[in-house]
C-alpha cells in the first residue's frame, strides 16, 4: 500500500484519513491508536491535488473525487469523477464528473443557500480525455464554477473561465481568466441570498486592499480591482 496524502477533519484532529493509491483508504478515529480500512468508490484523482474533502461540521459529510478509464489497460478517455457520502464512507454516490475543483460551500464564514450546498468547477461538455483539456476551458468546452443544494440533481452556472476559487471571510472570491485579454479578473460573491446594500465593498485578502464595485446587471458579482497594499480605498 503506497500513501499518497494525509488528509484531517479540521475539527476532529483525532480523525485523519490516509489515502493511498488505490480504491481504499485508512481511517482512525483516536490520533493512531487504532485504524480502520475502507473502501472508496474509485482511485483518488491523478488529475486534482485534493481528492478528499471533509464537511467542517459535519464530520460523516465527505466529498471523494477519483479516476475513471484512467488505467494501464483502459482504452477509454481519462476524467474525473466526483462522489458525496453522507455515513462517513460507507456508501458512495456520483454527484459530478469531468471536475477540476470542489469544496463544500459553507467555509469559514461564508453563508449560502443550504448547508449540503456544493461549489465545483467542471467541463460543460463531459466527454474526451480531461487530461488534454484546457486548464480554464475554451469555446468548444467552457469550464465553469456551479453549485448545487440537492447532491448533484441540479447545478445551477455561476461563471465560466474559473482559475480558481476560495472562501474568504464572508465572501467567496474567484479569479476569471478573460478571453480577450491575457489577464485575470477577480470576482465576488456575497451571501446567496442576501446582498449588500452598497454599490462597492472593500475588502483586504492577504495584506492587499481590493475596491469591489459591483457589474452591471449581475448584482451578485463584483469586480475588483487592487487598489493599494497599504491604505484602505473608499467605497
Amino acid at each position: 500500500m503506497q500513501i499518497t496524502k494525509l488528509v484531517s477533519d479540521p475539527n476532529q484532529p483525532s480523525r485523519l484519513y490516509v489515502l493511498t493509491l488505490e480504491a481504499q483508504y485508512l481511517l482512525t478515529k483516536d490520533s493512531g491508536a487504532n485504524w480502520k480500512k475502507m473502501k472508496g468508490p474509485s482511485p483518488p484523482s491523478r488529475l486534482l491535488i485534493s481528492a478528499l474533502q471533509i464537511r467542517p461540521t459535519e464530520p460523516d459529510w465527505l466529498i471523494w473525487v477519483g479516476n475513471k478509464l484512467c488505467g494501464l489497460l483502459d482504452t477509454g478517455d481519462c476524467y474525473s469523477i466526483a462522489y458525496y457520502s453522507r455515513d462517513g464512507g460507507s456508501s458512495w454516490n456520483v454527484f459530478n464528473k469531468y471536475v477540476t475543483k470542489f469544496s463544500w460551500a459553507w467555509e469559514g464564514k461564508l453563508r449560502t443557500m443550504d448547508m449540503s450546498a456544493i461549489f465545483c468547477s467542471s467541463y460543460e461538455h463531459k466527454k474526451g480525455d480531461q487530461g488534454d483539456m484546457s486548464d480554464t476551458g475554451d469555446s468548444d468546452n467552457p469550464l465553469w464554477l456551479e453549485y448545487t443544494t440537492n447532491w448533484g440533481s441540479k447545478w445551477t452556472k455561476v461563471l465560466n473561465r474559473p482559475v480558481g476559487y476560495a472562501a474568504v471571510e464572508e465572501f467567496m472570491i474567484m479569479a476569471q481568466a478573460r478571453m480577450d485579454k491575457a489577464e485575470l479578473r477577480l470576482v465576488v460573491s456575497m451571501d446567496g441570498e442576501e446582498w449588500a446594500s452598497t454599490v462597492a465593498v472593500v475588502i483586504q485578502v492577504a495584506g492587499l486592499w481590493l475596491h469591489c464595485p459591483r457589474i452591471k446587471d449581475q448584482p451578485h458579482i463584483l469586480g475588483c480591482q487592487h487598489r493599494s497594499s497599504q491604505e484602505r480605498p473608499s467605497s
